[in-house]
């Protein structure tokens, strides 16, 4: 008998630990690049505001999310990489086994930490059925035996309408999720992007959504700013004498990166081009040598905290993914969207949108030069409308409260008439 008292101790404790905090398990496929794994330790962030004091797991499948910096109350498990090719293939990213094993082991992998660990709150990240529906068995499972509050996180802008009306009622999504969500947040403001007009969701779905507003980056990087300055230091930098450019991962990067590496800095002014971990090896080595052709010209191969880099820039570059131009929202950059069109055109609608309210530049992909990009630069520093005047930023202290005030549960679970 003594020598189980410490189990038994030990056993009560963690139970005692249990009951005095909230688990939530984030579920986070980042098949591009890194915007849905930063997305989703952003709303940890948010989370970790509130007074229920969550435990947070992030279920992710970039290895790089070991390199971000994370709540003290949050862990991450890694799940086999996949990359998706332009043509809308999956692959693993890799190990060299078929796509189909590498989904049936993730599959497994999911099934077996949520079962575990028994979540109070599954938050998952934009995509209703997970990759290529590897998230189906873990939410059957959960309608099934437990009580796990389910959330589908949804960015702002989902695809042209038109695109995301034929996509889902090809997938029957909207039966899917009402069959199988309590809730549906939108990282975004109504104002830029109403989701239910827009892409014509019945009233069924309607009910569960909740918008968070956007998540302002200045309620989570408020550091020592003398830490901060010792940072860009360290790279040769001065807060507002440089100017960034992002490009996400990379995975599709290149052409942005090597037109910015190429183009003439105002007087005075450096440039740095942040490549992203995904960028092919042949593109990051051009990269390089363009910008070593190019004085003032620096390359960083991967930041792991690129907003500070953003937040002391003078002006910003970028390809528009939603991680980035939240940023960009958070501490009004004045900025230069170069937006991504293919496959999905999700990043030129909302660039367009922002440009329209005077908040961004946009400059089409098609007409993207090295001039170009110099001409934007060296033009005048206009006057632009302020983000927090035109939009709701408030998403950090409203995710911590949809913590708190999950929708009744006769909005959560209404009739399914879609089925």
């Amino acid at each position: 008998m003594l020598a189980s008292e410490p189990v038994a101790s030990a056993n009560k404790a963690a139970t005692n630990h249990d009951r005095r905090h909230l688990r939530v398990v984030l579920y986070s496929s980042g098949v591009v690049g890194l915007g849905h794994m930063r997305r989703s330790l952003l709303v940890a962030e948010a989370m970790s505001k509130s007074p229920l004091q969550p435990v947070i797991l992030m279920l992710a499948d970039a290895r790089q999310a070991g390199s971000f910096a994370m709540p003290t109350s949050m862990d991450c498990i890694t799940l086999p990489a996949l990359m998706k090719h332009p043509d809308g293939t999956f692959l693993p990213r890799y190990l060299s086994l078929s796509t189909a094993s590498v989904i049936h082991m993730r599959s497994q992998m999911l099934l077996s930490i949520i079962s575990s660990y028994r979540p109070d709150i599954l938050v998952v990240d934009n995509v209703p059925r997970g990759v290529l529906g590897e998230l189906q068995s873990v939410l059957a499972n959960l309608r099934e035996s437990s009580d796990t509050r389910v959330v589908l996180g949804m960015r702002d802008v989902l695809d042209d309408p038109d695109a995301v009306k034929r996509e889902w009622a090809k997938l029957n999504n909207q039966s899917f999720i009402v069959h199988n969500y309590d809730e549906v947040w939108v990282y975004g403001d109504r104002t830029l992007n109403d989701v239910v007009s827009e892409y014509d969701f019945c009233a069924d779905l309607a009910a569960k959504i909740r918008y968070t507003g956007y998540l302002d980056q200045c309620e989570r990087l408020h550091g020592d700013d003398e830490i901060e300055r010792a940072e860009l230091h360290s790279l040769g930098l001065s807060p507002g004498c440089y100017n960034l450019c992002l490009v996400g991962g990379g995975q599709d990067g290149a052409s942005v990166a090597h037109a910015f590496a190429a183009a003439s800095m105002p007087t005075g002014q450096q440039g740095l081009v942040v490549a992203g971990p995904f960028m092919p090896d042949s593109q990051r080595l051009e990269l390089h040598k363009i910008a070593a052709r190019n004085r003032g010209m620096k390359v960083l191969d991967f930041a792991n905290e690129p907003t500070i880099l953003l937040k002391h820039a003078r002006s910003v570059v970028a390809m528009g993914g939603y991680n980035t131009t939240m940023e960009v929202l958070s501490f009004e950059k004045r900025a230069l969207l170069i937006p991504r069109v293919m496959p999905r055109s999700e990043q030129m609608v909302r660039a367009e949108r922002l440009r329209d309210m005077g908040l961004v530049s946009v400059l089409h992909p098609a007409s993207l030069t090295s001039g170009a990009i110099t001409a934007w630069l060296n033009g005048p520093m206009a006057n632009r409308q302020r983000s927090r005047h035109v939009l709701d930023m408030g998403g950090v202290p409203r995710i911590a409260q949809f913590l708190q005030t999950p929708l009744p549960r006769s909005a959560s679970h209404c009739a399914l008439s879609l089925i």
